[in-house]
């Protein structure tokens, strides 16, 4: 990882299904319609995240036709390679979205006991790794849990991807030693394929400092040893940018975590209480930007091209086009100059 480099990133897995048929239209704010991710790159983003679920195919799993599965996750880190640019892989390990009301158990791992799926969760992290590898497209970082406050590897769920139970055989936080050993055998995992590969944990408490330091304290304690922790920092959930602000100066000035870079492995464009009419964006990238010793690893932005609760968005859509917002992504254009010489 180059110490020097600051990741302006976006995660647009959403992409591959937009694309189905090859219909969407991408339209840059000059009007001209471009790929995605040169779109991105123009205005300054130089990272992409992509998710990957086990078996999306699942009975309760996130896409019949299999979006966000390896194979997708290879197809489409293959355009982010060429487009020179970083790429981080995101292991949900699960069927469907894992976050922090839901870890479920992909179906097939249900029923093993505690040595079957901590080996289980070492050899798929391995083997999507070394595809990953294989196929060309060597992730820079790879993320070993998706939003894991409560845990990893907790819950069965129905059909629709809700919790209907808790497993026996889980990595909840209450269970600190089995969520370690789950944590270890990831980051194992990737460090069997190749060693210099950087790894990020991630939970979303942007908004409680306090919290994030127990939960990394409780990973240190038990020699889990990763290299950036990201933390989820939405308005809408974790609170206005001086709340997340706070949060990450309690990171950076903890002295037992001296060793960790930090990111924003989440957020969206959203509007802040002051100044008024002003939006998250340059908020949470000067932020990280500005830390101390580059110990701010950067900034992702969750799907550009979709918008709700958590945020605005980059794009809007037109039937099938999809339109980029001018005064967002002059934001962008003024932190592409600003940041001269890491992006």
């Amino acid at each position: 990882m180059n110490s020097n480099l600051y990741a302006m990133g976006a995660d647009v897995s959403q992409v591959p299904e937009d694309e189905n048929g090859g219909q969407t239209k991408y339209i840059d704010t000059d009007g001209k319609q471009k790929d995605i991710l040169a779109i991105l790159k123009n205005h300054g983003f130089n990272y992409v995240r992509l998710r990957t679920f086990v078996d999306p195919t699942a009975s309760d799993g996130y896409s019949a036709q299999g979006y966000c599965d390896l194979s997708h996750t290879i197809a489409l880190a293959k355009r982010v390679k060429q487009a020179c640019m970083g790429f981080l892989v995101d292991f949900h390990y699960s069927d469907n979205w894992a976050d922090p009301g839901k870890q479920c158990i992909p179906v097939a791992w249900q029923g093993m006991n505690l040595t079957q799926m901590t080996q289980q969760v070492h050899d798929y992290t391995y083997n999507s790794v070394k595809a990953l590898t294989d196929a060309g497209v060597r992730p820079d970082v790879v993320q070993v849990g998706n939003e894991t406050t409560p845990g990893m590897l907790i819950h069965i769920c129905d059909s629709t991807g809700t919790p209907t139970s808790t497993n026996s055989v889980n990595g909840s936080v209450s269970n600190w030693a089995n969520l370690a050993g789950f944590l270890n055998a990831g980051i194992k995992g990737v460090h069997d394929v190749d060693p210099s590969i950087k790894i990020m944990l991630h939970i979303e408490r942007g908004g409680d400092g306090a919290a994030s330091v127990n939960w990394i304290n409780n990973a240190l304690t038990r020699n889990v040893v990763f290299d950036v922790f990201g933390e989820s920092t939405y308005v809408a959930y974790q609170g206005q940018p001086s709340v997340w602000q706070s949060t990450f100066n309690t990171l950076v000035g903890t002295s037992a975590l001296s060793a960790l870079k930090f990111a924003s492995a989440e957020y969206n464009n959203e509007s802040v209480t002051s100044p008024a009419g002003t939006t998250s964006l340059r908020d949470i990238n000067d932020t990280l930007f500005n830390m101390a010793n580059n110990r701010g690893f950067g900034t992702f932005f969750w799907e550009p091209t979709r918008y709700g609760a958590w945020g605005n968005g980059l794009f809007t859509w037109s039937g099938t086009s999809c339109t980029a917002i001018s005064s967002a992504f002059a934001v962008y254009d003024a932190m592409r100059t600003a940041y001269t010489g890491r992006l």
